[in-house]
């Protein structure tokens, strides 16, 4: 297993989306390291959303960021990325393994996604809002 450096003090905090590069965290870990990227904005692994993991999978991803001095910079979850027609009951749910997660992760940050206006369906939407 390979050991992150410790983090340097700097003013600014840089985070990224480790599954843009790679599907599973040991590989996105060792490419943010090579950059000196400590923080990881979590959204996938093994191309399962974070809100749809397991509770014993993310588990494990805590293990695994504790031990290689990352943090979870963000839950970068898919919430509101949908037609704002949509019924929002779902939407409800995911927030709150949002909450969960980012507690659990000791994060401030959940990225949620404005919901959406259909093509051709703004004025009316715009009245029931």
């Amino acid at each position: 297993m390979n050991m992150a450096k410790r983090p340097k003090k700097t003013l600014v905090t840089l985070s990224a989306f480790g599954d843009e590069f790679a599907p599973d965290m040991e590989t996105q870990m060792d490419l943010l390291a090579a950059e000196e990227i400590y923080h990881i904005d979590l959204r996938t692994v093994r191309g399962i959303n974070v809100l749809q993991l397991s509770d014993q999978e993310i588990e494990e991803i805590k293990k695994r960021v504790n031990a290689r001095g990352f943090q979870i910079a963000s839950i970068a979850s898919p919430i509101g990325n949908t037609p704002i027609t949509k019924d929002f009951t779902p939407h409800v749910k995911d927030f709150m393994r949002a909450i969960h997660l980012a507690h659990y992760f000791d994060t401030p940050y959940i990225r949620i996604f404005s919901f959406y206006v259909p093509r051709g369906s703004s004025g009316s939407i715009v009245d029931s809002v």
